[in-house]
């Protein structure tokens, strides 16, 4: 796990919010094709709180409820990994019942559910914004993969990387999608968010303002947003819903 936790203390030293949405992603950096099967077999079900408490709490940037969140976001991100691994050997395996897309979908969902649940109480920083925009990305793939299997039409579906693949399913059967388009207009409610703008990083905010002649802030609002509303967009018109934006 040394890579990742390396990637993660750079990241938030140098204020980075790309680096640290890279951390979330369910795949591997291309200089690092082993990194998620190390990550996962870095600890166990058992240990994983741990070995993430004990790393986090040395890091002099935050705070104890900090530390919590983030203990619990990447504790839903090492069992949401478990999970895909699963899927895939078993994919690969000709067995792809022994470990439904679903699975994943369900473990990807808690990773939003807790990235959000620590934005709500001001425990990430403002400019992780885009954080919000790559686990939305990735619960609308992994959705798609679910609702695809359960239909029986790819039953043998492997995960392709990248951000620019898309499967697009015939049926109307699609509950994964319905359910992900839920979920990812809370998480374009979240970034739009005023609760973003906390005390804790308004002097950081201004000081980079004034070396960078640009808010952080508001680049990362900006960017996480189009592309979040992007993808509600895409997600809505793939299942045929309407779940209305939330603008304020």
């Amino acid at each position: 796990m040394d890579d990742f936790f390396q990637d993660f203390r750079v990241a938030l030293q140098d204020y980075n919010g790309h680096a640290l949405a890279a951390t979330l992603t369910p795949e591997p950096p291309a200089n690092n094709a082993g990194r998620l099967y190390s990550f996962h077999r870095g600890a166990t079900k058992y240990t994983i709180r741990s070995v993430l408490a004990q790393e986090f709490l040395t890091n002099e940037h935050l705070s104890e409820e900090e530390v919590r969140a983030w203990v619990d976001l990447f504790e839903s991100y090492y069992n949401a990994i478990g999970e895909l691994l699963a899927t895939e050997e078993a994919a690969n395996s000709g067995r792809p019942m022994d470990a439904p897309w679903i699975n994943v979908f369900e473990a990807w969902k808690e990773v939003v559910n807790q990235l959000i649940r620590g934005y709500k109480a001001n425990c990430f920083p403002s400019w992780s914004i885009p954080c919000l925009y790559v686990v939305a990305d990735y619960l609308s793939k992994f959705a798609i993969l679910a609702d695809e299997q359960v239909k029986g039409d790819e039953s043998d579906m492997i995960f392709t990387r990248g951000y620019d693949d898309e499967i697009m399913g015939d049926s109307d059967e699609n509950y994964c999608l319905q359910e992900a388009a839920r979920q990812i207009n809370l998480i374009f409610s979240t970034a739009i968010s005023d609760r973003l703008e906390t005390q804790k990083y308004a002097e950081l905010q201004s000081k980079l303002t004034l070396l960078t002649n640009r808010n952080p802030l508001e680049d990362s609002r900006k960017w996480a947003t189009y592309h979040i509303a992007n993808i509600l967009f895409s997600v809505h018109f793939k299942v045929r819903v309407c779940i209305p934006l939330v603008m304020n």
